[in-house]
């Protein structure tokens, strides 16, 4: 298995944009693991090897929430390059962004998800907690 730090290669992931049924807030991680570790972000991670994108996306949502999701949407994706302090990257991911509509379930932090909430867009753009620069540019392009 390749290393997530310094790969050779770039690692593919997908997360999953959950709304609240007035689509006025989202269901957010906080991450445990680097890169990102502390931030607040979309459910989702690496896609394993056989896996398709959308069944990864849905694997992880569960792992990480213990919710099924259905009816998944490409948004777009994310050049995740994180460079060490000589230049050298550190953590390169490729992160395909997807809707999601939950299926069932209840909502829990589990596997590497520090916490699990539902966060208002509004505090989302206005940086009120910690989240990716990112997720913002992301949530902006579905409010078009």
């Amino acid at each position: 298995m390749s290393n997530r730090k310094y790969p050779q290669r770039p690692w593919v992931s997908a997360h999953g944009i959950i709304f609240d049924q007035q689509k006025e807030k989202i269901l957010l991680t906080k991450r445990a693991a680097p890169p990102k570790a502390l931030f607040w972000f979309p459910p989702g991670g690496a896609i394993d090897l056989g896996e398709t994108v959308e069944e990864g996306l849905k694997r992880e949502i569960l792992e990480e929430t213990d919710i099924v999701v259905k009816n998944l949407q490409f948004i777009n994706y994310i050049d995740g390059i994180t460079p060490d302090s000589n230049g050298k990257v550190k953590y390169h991911f490729v992160v395909f962004m997807f809707e999601a509509e939950y299926f069932k379930g209840t909502i829990k932090a589990k596997d590497d998800a520090l916490d699990v909430k539902w966060v208002s867009i509004e505090d989302i753009m206005s940086e009120t907690i910690p989240v990716p620069s990112e997720l913002i540019s992301i949530l902006k392009e579905t409010k078009k």
